[in-house]
């Protein structure tokens, strides 16, 4: 039902939805990615070259390789606004693994800095990456399908078009490994 209703209010000119169902997850969390730096440049230029937000996006890109580097999902889920912005007494700092506290007090103030939909996009771009790791991709992979029809969503009532999808997405198909297609290397903006 989810999906119906997210295809039914994500329709973009330049491209049918269907066609990232073809598109490996890999390509899908390459798109996200991109159309993420796209709408960060293009919407709230004062964040794009921003080192902390580029250190993240480049951790996220990790995952486009074939094989997920070791201790991937640990590793973004502490960079994740959802992790950073808890406020929940429980969350300290120092019980996380990869950063820094200051490394992460950081990401802290940027992400209060950023708009709303950028961190949801973030959040989402995230959740894409991880949502198969540990289940089986069955068809299309419906969780990282409806995870991008999410982000399309929220660029949509951003007014942020989708860009054409560059054909080093377009070419990783999920019928290579497994639904999750081969390294990807993000084109350049």
């Amino acid at each position: 039902m989810l999906q119906i209703r997210l295809m039914e209010e994500v329709k973009y000119k330049i491209m049918n939805m269907e066609t990232f169902k073809k598109i490996s997850i890999n390509g899908r969390l390459a798109y996200s990615i991109y159309c993420l730096k796209l709408f960060i440049k293009e919407k709230f230029i004062e964040f794009s070259d921003n080192q902390e937000l580029l250190f993240i996006l480049n951790e996220i890109s990790e995952g486009l390789n074939e094989k997920y580097p070791e201790n991937f999902e640990q590793k973004i889920t502490e960079l994740s606004p959802n992790s950073i912005l808890d406020s929940h007494p429980d969350n300290n700092f120092k019980k996380y693994t990869f950063f820094k506290t200051s490394e992460l007090e950081s990401f802290k103030v940027l992400y209060n800095n950023l708009p709303q939909s950028v961190i949801e996009i973030i959040d989402s771009v995230i959740e894409l990456a991880l949502c198969n790791i540990y289940k089986n991709t069955g068809e299309y992979s419906e969780c990282t399908f409806n995870e991008l029809l999410y982000i399309f969503q929220i660029l949509k009532r951003e007014k942020f078009n989708l860009p054409i999808i560059p054909n080093v997405i377009m070419n990783s198909s999920f019928n290579q490994n497994n639904g999750w297609g081969n390294s990807i290397k993000l084109p350049a903006l």
